[in-house]
């Protein structure tokens, strides 16, 4: 069994990026320079609606431990993703 120095426990979160021009987000009643998690409906109609998207996995936590990473500790993460596209992308 590994020994972690540093385990993190929290929300596996994806962070999906797209430009975009005000207004689509305004259509969108989007409000820009802010973070906002959204129920299933609407992160499918957004999540849809994105051109040139990116993902990246995220989460306050998951990137605190991934910068301790590279910084050479050793580390885990603990969080729970769903059995669909983004929780498999996220695992």
């Amino acid at each position: 069994m590994s020994a972690y120095q540093v385990v993190g426990i929290g929300n596996a979160i994806v962070d999906v990026i797209s430009q975009s021009n005000d207004s689509c987000l305004e259509l969108m009643g989007i409000q820009k320079g802010i973070m906002q998690q959204v129920e299933r409906d609407r992160g499918e109609l957004l999540y849809g609606a994105m051109e040139n998207r990116i993902q990246t996995p995220g989460g306050s936590v998951a990137n605190t431990i991934a910068g301790l990473g590279k910084l050479g500790l050793s580390t885990g993460f603990i969080g729970r993703v769903r059995a669909d596209g983004l929780g498999n992308f996220y695992a």
